[in-house]
């Protein structure tokens, strides 16, 4: 009971960092923000908090960008939902990317750097709601026996989004498959950081870069080269355990997967 007492302690300790500048072009929504996009009744941005709320975790710090004034006016402080939201709009450049975003919070204080953190994104949906305080007993446990300083979460199986197939040495086809689903182990954006994290983040992005930053491209090889990035794998795949939210087809998808859970839980 004692080390469920102090994880939740943990929770409450951990800021959410959720960048959600992205717009819902892609997806048939060109005026919204795409964390303001409904499905199965909710937003996705509502369904990434409630999903780390129900864990535990109350601290929110949302990085808006395109039409962000929409996001900040639809959640306010996040009372509505139970937790404390703060905002860092993202700097007035183009090109700002994930890694930009979060360098311009920390600067600006929104973001606390003597904080651990868990970087997350309402792009998607998770479909265990035990994952985020999973996620952090695991990441703890990484920190106290191998000494890292991040976690990413990953998923064992994904589907290819192109056919693919074998050929002999003619050059004759001997096997075609249409977006099989492949064993490898792939990132899904979640990652845990501690506050030495913050520094690297400081020193490694730089905001006068003329492309857009992503912290996945430009941090996390370095914590790999350190030996400082755990992982933490979820034994599944986009089917049934995550469901990316990247075009309008996987917006339909998931909005039925989601109606046929809703439906079974009422049940």
């Amino acid at each position: 009971m004692r080390a469920l007492e102090e994880l939740v302690k943990e929770a409450e300790r951990t800021q959410i960092i959720m960048p959600v500048g992205g717009r819902g072009k892609r997806l048939g929504y060109g005026d919204l923000p795409k964390a303001l996009i409904k499905i199965a009744g909710k937003t996705l941005i509502e369904r990434e908090i409630e999903l780390y709320r129900n864990c535990g975790f109350k601290d929110f710090k949302l990085l808006i960008g395109y039409q962000g004034e929409k996001i900040k006016e639809y959640l306010g402080d996040g009372g509505r939902l139970g937790v404390k939201i703060q905002y860092s709009k993202d700097p007035e450049m183009k090109n700002v990317g994930k890694g930009k975003a979060i360098k311009n919070a920390i600067e600006n204080g929104t973001i606390e750097e003597d904080k651990r953190g868990i970087i997350t994104f309402p792009d998607d949906i998770k479909l265990d709601k035990f994952l985020p305080i999973k996620l952090l007993a695991h990441h703890i446990n990484g920190v106290e026996k191998y000494g890292i300083i991040a976690t990413s979460l990953l998923i064992t199986s994904t589907t290819y989004p192109y056919g693919v197939a074998e050929i002999d040495e003619y050059g004759r086809i001997l096997k075609f498959e249409e977006k099989p689903m492949i064993r490898i182990l792939t990132h899904l954006g979640v990652c845990v950081i501690e506050p030495e994290v913050y520094s690297i983040i400081r020193r490694e992005i730089h905001m006068d870069d003329p492309n857009p930053v992503e912290y996945e491209s430009r941090i996390l090889p370095i914590l790999a080269r350190e030996n400082k990035l755990f992982s933490m794998i979820i034994y599944g795949d986009d089917k049934t355990m995550w469901l990316p939210i990247n075009t309008r087809k996987e917006l339909e998808k998931a909005e039925k997967i989601l109606l046929n859970i809703k439906y079974q839980d009422e049940s």
